[in-house]
């Protein structure tokens, strides 16, 4: 290629337009900063590109640079020349507008949608998802698992969902009617069914799930133990490369940070329960919900309701209660959000126990508390125990 068709070719800047003013200064006639005037009138950009087949603005600019040479009088000898060397480049410019359209008009990347019946889930998934997932928690803060009714909005949330997230081991029992009800196509995920379980002995009237020869069935608040949480992170991370192969590298960073986080707590946890001697690790809730974190950090629990906080503890239960409270010299008991206070004034009325602070039992907090994240909702209810307990 002669300098004149080197000169043009470097001119391409960003596949916006074509500055011809290096093509033109051999020229001394032609004054420069006319020529860059008139030519940034030859913008070509996807704006103005109609699609394969119609390539008609790029080649445009070819004749009008002809066109602009003649009006100021550089036409006659230089005009073949140009026409050779606009002939060299006008393939080179061509695959270059191209290249740039196309990556223009590709669609946006779609986030995978997710809907989620936990709030500690909701947070799983949107840490781990990131920018790529668009998660949807239907059960909000400071609703109990039990008191969650789908509304016509949940169902069509679900209904647009590649993947629903459930807590699991028989928690969301109505959750085997939401396909049906929503026309879901995506997949129900109950997460805790792949964490290891323990197993209590269910309340008289109590149906969850299958119950086991020896009379137990799944203990289903798994969240309460950090470790559990850790597993669940990894679970839900591959079902999110499963649906999104391409963005697995990033749901395996996210989900690292994540666990890294976990462990962080977990030492904490660990030493602040250090503060309360062993016997004195007696954990007498209203709620029946903390067996997985007794379980991790050596407590006995004592609920005074089942599982659901709806649930009326029959006398004799309050009774031994009441006793082992009193032969234990257990300082304090537990209430929880939703849960009415005077139930444990009434059943322990005649106890030296302080009534403590209220425990997170179904999920987190409101977003202006302290357990609106997972981090924040266990420190506080260890806090409360521990501090209570000495």
């Amino acid at each position: 290629m002669n300098e004149r068709g080197a000169l043009c070719s470097s001119g391409v800047r960003h596949g916006s337009f074509i500055d011809c003013a290096a093509l033109l200064r051999p020229w001394e006639k032609m004054n420069a900063r006319f020529a860059r005037e008139h030519l940034r009138k030859l913008q070509i950009s996807p704006h103005t590109y109609g699609g394969p087949g119609n390539a008609g603005p790029v080649f445009q600019w070819s004749g009008n640079v002809v066109a602009l040479l003649r009006n100021v009088g550089l036409g006659g000898p230089f005009e073949a020349q140009l026409r050779l060397v606009i002939n060299r480049i006008d393939e080179k410019i061509l695959n270059i507008f191209l290249a740039f359209s196309a990556f223009s008009l590709l669609p946006a990347a779609e986030k995978v949608p997710v809907a989620t019946l936990s709030t500690i889930l909701t947070e799983i998934g949107q840490n781990v998802g990131g920018e790529h997932v668009a998660v949807s928690g239907l059960v909000k803060p400071g609703i109990g698992h039990h008191e969650f009714t789908p509304k016509p909005s949940d169902l069509a949330a679900i209904a647009q969902a590649q993947l629903v997230l459930a807590s699991g081991k028989h928690m969301e029992g109505y959750h085997t009617r939401l396909p049906e009800s929503s026309g879901s196509k995506g997949r129900f995920l109950e997460v805790g069914n792949a964490i290891p379980s323990l197993q209590m002995t269910p309340k008289e009237g109590e149906v969850y799930g299958t119950v086991a020869a020896n009379g137990k069935i799944e203990d289903p608040p798994w969240w309460h133990s950090i470790e559990n949480v850790k597993l669940a992170t990894g679970i839900i991370r591959d079902a999110f490369s499963k649906i999104s192969p391409s963005n697995k590298a990033v749901f395996e960073k996210h989900a690292a940070a994540c666990i890294g986080k976990l462990v962080f707590l977990e030492k904490w946890a660990k030493h602040k329960v250090a503060e309360l001697p062993c016997e004195k690790r007696k954990l007498v809730t209203l709620h029946d919900a903390f067996h997985y974190f007794a379980h991790d950090f050596g407590f006995t629990t004592l609920p005074i309701e089942g599982l659901n906080p709806d649930d009326e503890p029959s006398a004799l239960k309050v009774t031994v209660i009441i006793e082992t409270i009193k032969k234990e010299n257990v300082k304090a008991i537990f209430g929880g959000f939703g849960n009415n206070p005077k139930v444990i004034q009434v059943n322990t009325y005649d106890t030296h126990a302080k009534i403590a602070g209220k425990l997170y039992a179904d999920g987190l907090g409101f977003p202006d508390s302290t357990a609106a994240i997972y981090d924040g909702m266990m420190r506080r209810n260890i806090i409360i125990i521990v501090d209570a307990l000495k």
